[in-house]
């Protein structure tokens, strides 16, 4: 889910209310699971990811929690870009995990 607020904190601050940037909140979850015969971990035909540098191998199945995370971003920069502030909620136990990521897009606002 992806909430967009059009402008409506930051036009109300001066000078940068020109600039015509527009506020984003957003939430995701998923929850699902993997079969043995797609895991890689089970299944020794499939493609086999490579282990990173602190051991881990960067793409684990979900467990019986949904994975969550949300976010708040700022978009309409120069009309195409969009920067978001992610913190992920669980699944921190994992090697080389951060709570926290920046994301940045490429999309068209009109």
């Amino acid at each position: 889910m992806t909430q967009s607020f059009n402008g409506f904190f930051l036009n109300k601050i001066p000078l940068i209310e020109h600039l015509k940037w527009r506020e984003y909140l957003s939430f995701k979850m998923l929850y699902g699971g993997l079969r043995n015969e797609n895991n890689p971990l089970y299944a020794p035909n499939l493609y086999q990811f490579p282990m990173g540098s602190n051991g881990g191998t960067g793409t684990y199945a979900l467990g019986k929690t949904p994975y969550v995370e949300a976010g708040a971003g700022i978009g309409n920069i120069f009309k195409v870009f969009r920067f978001d502030v992610i913190r992920r909620f669980n699944y921190l136990d994992h090697p080389g995990a951060s709570p926290y990521g920046i994301k940045f897009s490429f999309n068209l606002d009109f």
